[in-house]
């Protein structure tokens, strides 16, 4: 009887097992490749995205998508996919090519984008793209709470809107109203990091301003799991890939 107990057990934490390794993980990385981002603030958000990639397990899928001027019409063909090798070869050297390939990939595209960056700065069109990856992928594969994490300065410049704040308060009431109409629709179980790169705008030189924009973000993402972070804390925390 006891051995019976035994192999069931054993059975019941097998599949269990099994279940766990097919949840897959998708993350989107939206990097943000405007002026507005200052050169430190670049790199580290490079930096940050191969940490990504080093942090995926197998299955897992990363999508970076730059923040460019104009995300409608700069984005097509720019967008990086990665996925993780699903089934092990020898010595993981599956793995190693992998990353070695990423990280080339990478450095392609900061490389184009240090020579070329985008005068403007299109956070909101880059997030309807992210969401409509996460709805995608989320909907087609057995995954975990998919995660989006963007690494910008946050201060939107495109044709509808300037971030000028006088106050928090001014950005919470944006916020609340950007929200109504931009058409922003992800996950509803959507885990938002904002990793704030340093900035060469204005708007961000006062603590005040600083505090403005992080309001106006906060109060967009709510009420989805959210944090923000800036990028020297999460690259000394090594948490690029909790």
């Amino acid at each position: 009887m006891n051995r019976i107990v035994t192999m069931l057990l054993c059975t019941y934490m097998l599949v269990g097992a099994g279940c766990a390794r097919s949840k897959q993980r998708t993350t989107v990385y939206l990097v943000d490749v405007s002026k507005s981002v200052s050169p430190k603030g670049f790199r580290l958000e490079f930096q940050a995205a191969q940490d990504l990639v080093d942090g995926l397990h197998r299955g897992d899928r990363l999508i970076v998508i730059p923040i460019t001027g104009d995300a409608v019409n700069d984005t097509s063909g720019r967008i990086l996919y990665f996925d993780a090798p699903a089934t092990r070869q020898p010595y993981d050297y599956d793995l190693i090519s992998f990353r070695k390939c990423a990280r080339q990939r990478l450095e392609a595209m900061q490389a184009d984008f240090s020579s070329d960056p985008a005068d403007r700065t299109d956070v909101f069109g880059a997030l309807r793209i992210a969401a409509g990856e996460l709805n995608r992928h989320s909907s087609t594969r057995l995954v975990a709470a998919p995660e989006l994490d963007i690494a910008s300065d946050f201060v939107e410049d495109d044709e509808q809107y300037r971030f000028t704040f006088k106050s928090p308060a001014d950005g919470i009431e944006l916020a609340k109203r950007v929200k109504r109409q931009d058409g922003f629709s992800p996950p509803s179980n959507l885990r938002v990091r904002m990793i704030e790169l340093p900035s060469i705008e204005k708007v961000k030189a006062s603590r005040q301003g600083q505090g403005s924009v992080r309001a106006f973000w906060l109060e967009y993402f709510a009420p989805l799991d959210r944090r923000w972070t800036p990028i020297d804390s999460m690259l000394e925390s090594g948490s690029a890939t909790d």
